[in-house]
């Protein structure tokens, strides 16, 4: 079953009902192309003080790094697409009171290597929350394509509809799809859906840039507060810090002094915080 790909223009309603029903759909050229290689200009350095590695699980031939949200500014229109907010809105919001950044980064896989394992983003909570097809959904990831995705260069290897299967079914061949997209499209997928990083047969990397969202009463995957220190942070959107975790998830989660903490780049505001009812015991 190939992957279903929609242009930017598509409604997001039809964009979430694709990603409910298949469990991944691809954005194509969600951010134009111009945009992205401006992007590629502060993620690409950082890249290539990397050597390439990763061990079996990632195939041996990638270059990785984290903390993509203390690169630049510029990389706050991913996260913040008002395309990429709709889809995490419907299909965490239902589940929390916020949700919050779950794990960022740049891969960029290179020639050789072996397909990496299928797995799912949900594995990380493995026992405490257990792979049940009719729960909620925790973790929304999305892909984007730093570089064009192909077949050939390891474009990521996805299952469409194993969001729905029991945790011990393996997927064969047949059943595996490659998101194959041009620079600044997006590959969404669902914390329940096989994946994995593809082969890469050619003599050229390919590089994506990811980011995931997570309910917010979770622990985050990568430590934002230390991934993106306080002194960068301050300069990046409202919305942005929120995500990083400068949010209360309701009343009670993650107050400071009784009060909920927000970070702003207003120098009045360095130090805001929003009473919140309710905090005693």
């Amino acid at each position: 079953m190939p992957i279903q790909s929609v242009e930017r223009t598509a409604a997001p309603d039809d964009i979430f009902a694709i990603l409910k029903r298949d469990g991944v759909v691809i954005i194509r050229e969600l951010i134009d192309r111009a945009v992205m290689q401006d992007v590629m200009g502060r993620v690409a350095p950082r890249l290539a003080e990397r050597k390439t590695g990763g061990g079996e699980f990632f195939g041996y031939r990638k270059r990785a790094i984290g903390a993509l949200f203390s690169l630049g500014p510029e990389l706050a229109q991913l996260p913040l697409n008002p395309t990429v907010q709709s889809l995490a809105d419907q299909v965490l919001g239902p589940t929390c009171n916020t949700y919050q950044l779950h794990a960022t980064g740049a891969i960029q896989v290179w020639g050789g290597g072996q397909n990496q394992p299928l797995h799912r983003e949900l594995d990380a909570y493995t026992p405490f929350i257990k792979l049940n097809p009719d729960d909620p959904e925790h973790i929304l990831f999305f892909m984007f394509a730093g570089s064009d995705f192909t077949a050939e260069n390891g474009a990521t290897r996805l299952v469409p509809g194993s969001h729905r299967w029991p945790a011990d079914r393996r997927a064969t061949e047949a059943e595996v799809a490659q998101a194959a997209m041009p620079q600044g499209s997006v590959v969404v997928w669902l914390g329940k859906t096989l994946h994995g990083l593809g082969t890469n047969a050619t003599d050229r990397p390919r590089t994506g840039l990811f980011f995931s969202f997570s309910v917010g009463w979770l622990r985050q995957e990568e430590n934002q507060y230390l991934a993106v220190p306080v002194d960068i942070a301050k300069d990046l959107p409202e919305r942005l810090q929120q995500l990083l975790g400068y949010q209360a998830h309701g009343t009670f989660l993650g107050w400071v002094d009784g009060r909920q903490s927000t970070l702003q780049t207003r120098p009045t505001a360095l130090d805001l915080f929003e009473d919140v009812e309710g905090v005693g015991y």
